[in-house]
Formats: structure tokens, sequence, C-alpha cells
């Protein structure tokens, strides 16, 4: 989620209290309109690898991000998703389509352990390191709309022609609190580290190695607020490339959105899920 110039998508996230709504779902009021901030409505089942996440508060607000299935057990998001303050417990939708119906195809999970990388600090002038894995506390049952994503090889290097692709049920403009019902993707071109990183000479945070950069030039396509810890993923591959992590506001002309490099953490990836499944 990006709340202002600068941000992590958390920080300035969406937080509204529940008032005893269906789960998965806000208060805010119902949006029609087909637009993420230049995207499209998914059809049921396209992208069965991104689950909705709400990390509650004790004092039954919530907060929205999104994260992607590795296996029946564990999924992958971002730090800044997982360090927020006061969270009480973690709450995971798969097979989420609509977050206002039921579609009949939901799995309602809950966090049992929360482990973002531990050089991770959004308290510091740094978005270093935004990734963090969730473990389950019961698996998830695969299917048509519940599957995992591939990652990629230990230190893949972009595709800098493929598109890739962006999804979640983040609102639909910066700066509002119109949130779609229905699952919104669109693509979006991957922008070299050294472009970046001059777009950027003005932020606090530094574009760094262990970050992807992609945006559009020729239209307003981005994720934005309530997209955080979401999935970028190579059009041709279908793997995991990227993490929601922080940017300038929302579609921002001459501002990518930034995404962790999942390539560059593979092997903490690995490790950590091999050392939870052990205990």
């Amino acid at each position: 989620m990006r709340g202002s110039v600068f941000v992590l998508f958390a920080i300035a996230g969406i937080c509204v209290a529940e008032q005893n709504l269906p789960e998965g779902t806000s208060q805010i009021g119902s949006v029609h309109t087909p637009r993420i901030v230049g995207g499209d409505t998914a059809e049921p089942g396209q992208f069965p690898y991104i689950v909705d996440m709400k990390m509650y508060h004790v004092n039954g607000q919530f907060i929205s991000c999104a994260a992607s299935i590795l296996t029946e057990d564990f999924l992958l998001t971002a730090a800044h998703c997982c360090k927020v303050g006061g969270v009480d417990v973690i709450k995971i939708t798969a097979g989420e389509h609509n977050v206002r119906e039921d579609d009949g195809t939901e799995q309602l999970r809950s966090a049992s352990r929360i482990i973002p990388h531990e050089e991770y600090n959004s308290n510091l002038f740094s978005n270093e390191n935004d990734i963090c894995l969730l473990q389950l506390d019961a698996p998830l049952i695969f299917n048509e709309h519940v599957s995992a994503i591939p990652l990629p090889s230990r230190f893949d290097e972009p595709s800098t022609d493929t598109p890739y692709l962006i999804m979640g049920w983040g609102t639909l403009q910066y700066g509002t609190h119109q949130m779609p019902d229905e699952l919104q993707w669109a693509i979006v071109n991957y922008v070299d580290l050294k472009t970046c990183r001059e777009n950027y000479a003005s932020s606090p945070y530094p574009v760094t190695d262990d970050m992807i950069c992609a945006g559009r030039t020729d239209e307003r396509i981005d994720t934005c607020q309530g997209d955080s810890g979401g999935p970028l993923v190579d059009s041709e591959t279908g793997t995991l490339v990227g993490i929601v992590s922080w940017g300038n506001k929302c579609a921002e002309p001459g501002f990518p959105g930034v995404y962790t490099n999942v390539a560059h953490f593979i092997d903490w990836i690995l490790e950590k899920i091999s050392a939870a499944a052990s205990v």
C-alpha cells in the first residue's frame, strides 16, 4: 500500500473497523469500476496463487495486504506487512475473487508463524530486505482456484523484454478508499535499476540491488494501497519475480513501482521454510 510520497505501502495503509462484517471484507463501500489504477478485472481462478491477507489489531481494525502461495503451508509477502504494530492475528483467504461475495472457492487460514527477514527494519531510511514468510495454521488444499507459484532460480536476472503481471484488491486511485470487489490485474514493464535510481534520486529510500522496478510510461498503471506483499509475475515463465514493496504514491508519471527482487532471497526462503517445517 502506498500512503504518501516515498513511504512503504502498508505504513499509511487502509485501516478500518470490522463491525461484524463477513470474513475477508471491509466497511469501505462497493466500487464497481473494473480498473485498479489502470487494471482490469481478473477471471475467477486466473491467478490462483494470490491470497488476500488482513492483519487484525486488538481493537478490531485491520490493514489489508496480499501474499503469494509457495507451498500448502507457506506464503511469501512483504516484511512491512508482517511488522505492523499492534497486530493480534493475520487472517488469510486463499481462492478469493470477490471479497464481498462467497465465491464457494475460498479457503480461510491464519498465520501460525510470522518470519520477517532479520535485517528488515522499516524505522530506518531503507526498504531493503522487505520480505516475509508466513506459515499457516493448516495446509491449503490445492485445486484450480488455489495453487502455488514457482520461484525463480537463485540470482536470476530480470527479463528486460518480458511483460510482468501485477494484481491485487488495492485501491483504484491514490488517496482514496475506492476498493474493488473483484481481483484486479494489469501488465507493467521492467525498468532498469539505473533509470529507477535516477527517478528516485530525491527519495530518502535508496533503490538497492535487492530490488526490481516495474511500471508503464505510456499509461498510468501501478499497484496501490492494499496491494502490498502481492506478486510481480513473469508473464512468460509464470515465476514470482517480485513482491510489492514501495514507491511514490501510485502510478505517478516517472516513478515505477519498486519490488523486492525474489531471486536475491532464494537461499533465505528455502532455509527458513526448511527450518520452520522441521520444528
